[in-house]
């Protein structure tokens, strides 16, 4: 069950790309708006992202749920007086000064205008402090992955991969909530008759799920949490990079109540069992609550390189996918040629 449960989390990070997954359906026929946003000690970390969920239901797969909201006001303010302005730089994504960075211990509240008038407001949220990342382990790993055939039955096929976990110290002054986020980069090749392609390929999303915990059973004391798996399916160097989150007690319950309702529902397109209230309402409209969550979390982060023939102890990948004929740059989404820091 446990092996199946990180398959439909793959799926639904998948469907969901652009904000952190979690499935919203309405009956509607306006969708509610979606908010997912952040404020970090990060440089160009903060975002604010909204969109307007769509009305759908069970007959059928779910290409998009989302549509950006456009030519909204967003603000953040701090306890401070400090006000900063957020711009849209794509369709539904809000961006500060690239300059900004949040101050831990500050709280931070955001403020909405829609176009079309209406006004939200989240409620105080405090940036706590994160412990560093002491190391990112991984270890050589088989498991077994659902794959859907033409009938659309699934049924388990044996992958190979790496188990990634994090290991920090938790302090013990204080009630600590974390959330980790785990992106990469992997590396491939192509050929044209004897000329070599070399290329890159970013993973913008690589954890199965929520990666959510509370220091509850190890306060003060060095801890390990798996918190993503990354296929062998070449042979080639994979970079892995580790962000790990402070979060408050409410942003930990929502993630957590998100985490449950996918864990709990048998189908990722089965409907939600119950609403899962955010921090942002309707200043106007109390039953116009948006979906989602604005948070203020401080971050660190640890980047590794696994070269994966080597951690396997030399075994072939499953599946294997080999160098095809061609320029690599046009064969994947997102290829570069351009080799990233850290790479040999």
């Amino acid at each position: 069950m446990a092996n199946k449960s990180i398959i439909l989390f793959a799926l639904l990070t998948l469907l969901i790309s652009c904000i952190d997954p979690f499935d919203v359906r309405t009956g509607g026929k306006k969708g509610r708006l979606v908010v997912d946003g952040m404020i970090t000690n990060f440089s160009q970390a903060s975002v604010i992202k909204l969109s307007r969920s769509l009305a759908f239901d069970n007959t059928g797969i779910i290409s998009s749920y989302f549509d950006p909201e456009r030519d909204a006001t967003v603000i953040v303010k701090d306890n401070l007086g400090n006000e900063i302005q957020f711009n849209e730089t794509q369709p539904g994504v809000y961006l500060p000064d690239p300059a900004f960075t949040g101050t831990v211990g500050n709280e931070y509240i955001l403020q909405i205008q829609t176009s079309d008038g209406q006004q939200y407001l989240s409620s105080a949220e405090k940036m706590f402090p994160i412990v560093p990342i002491e190391e990112v382990l991984y270890e050589y790993h088989v498991y077994e992955e659902l794959v859907q055939n033409v009938y659309g039955q699934y049924f388990p096929v044996q992958r190979f991969g790496f188990r990634i976990s994090v290991q920090s110290n938790d302090t013990e002054t204080e009630r600590n909530y974390y959330r980790w986020k785990v992106r990469g980069i992997f590396e491939f090749f192509s050929f044209i008759g004897e000329t070599i392609f070399q290329c890159w390929v970013p993973v913008p999303r690589l954890e199965t799920g929520v990666r959510i915990r509370d220091d509850l059973f190890v306060n003060g004391n060095s801890f390990t949490e798996p918190v993503a798996i990354i296929p062998y399916d070449r042979t080639t160097y994979y970079q892995v990079t580790v962000q790990q989150q402070s979060l408050t007690p409410d942003a930990y319950r929502f993630w957590n109540d998100i985490r449950n309702q996918q864990t709990n529902t048998g189908s990722i397109f089965d409907p939600i069992p119950s609403q899962i209230n955010g921090n942002i309402y309707n200043v106007n409209d109390p039953g116009d609550a948006p979906f989602g969550f604005f948070s203020a979390s401080a971050l660190t982060e640890k980047t590794i390189l696994i070269n994966r023939f080597q951690a396997s102890g030399f075994v072939s990948p499953s599946p294997n996918i080999m160098p095809q004929e061609g320029n690599c740059i046009n064969q994947i989404l997102n290829a570069t040629n351009i080799k990233p820091p850290g790479f040999p």
